[in-house]
């Protein structure tokens, strides 16, 4: 995710970054894939719409 980051704030137990994106379905994609390594910070609907992508996750697969 970091080659896609527009700005990286690094810290001392994790990094902040910030990506610009057009498409939310492949922003989602991607933070899925990448599993607990990210957190989601904002904006407010892209986290609502990854919670909402982890829930059906565990729905379908419990």
């Amino acid at each position: 995710m970091r080659i896609l980051a527009s700005n990286i704030e690094t810290g001392e137990e994790f990094d902040s970054i910030q990506i610009a994106y057009s498409s939310e379905e492949e922003m989602i994609s991607l933070i899925l894939w990448h599993l607990d390594d990210v957190v989601v910070l904002g904006p407010e609907s892209l986290k609502r719409s990854v919670i909402e992508a982890l829930s059906q996750l565990v729905e379908i697969h419990g």
